[in-house]
């Protein structure tokens, strides 16, 4: 797995599969209540712990919104699915609002919805239609 922060360097680790797997969580502010986390590359089991940290930095500093951008290429294997309800449990506990971008009629949908999760989240085309739709 390949995680990557910001301006913070890459770091790689084997994954399950025996070959390196890439997801990059980016974070930033869009204005002082709104919250943007880009995820390119694939969330799964091995890749979740670097969305986890990102996110709970993200709902310490109380935004309004919170919105997890999924930028294409995104997969979302199934046993990276616990790591997004985590990121919806963790902002409601705060009153935070969670959105997710770019996921809706996705495979990463698809799979939210099997696992019975996607009533959890407001689905929207682009960071924008989601700054609108919190108000």
């Amino acid at each position: 797995m390949r995680t990557h922060r910001g301006d913070e360097p890459p770091h790689w680790s084997p994954s399950s599969r025996g070959g390196p797997e890439l997801l990059t969580v980016r974070a930033h502010e869009t204005t002082p209540s709104v919250r943007v986390v880009r995820l390119c590359g694939q969330l799964n089991h091995d890749t979740a712990p670097e969305l986890d940290r990102v996110v709970t930095r993200q709902v310490a500093a109380r935004p309004r919104l919170l919105v997890l951008d999924l930028v294409e290429p995104f997969w979302l294997r199934p046993d990276g699915v616990p790591a997004l309800v985590r990121c919806a449990f963790e902002a409601d506990r705060a009153g935070i609002t969670l959105s997710l971008v770019g996921a809706e009629g996705t495979e990463a949908a698809r799979r939210l919805d099997a696992a019975g999760w996607a009533e959890m989240f407001r689905f929207h085309c682009s960071v924008g239609d989601a700054i609108k739709a919190a108000g």
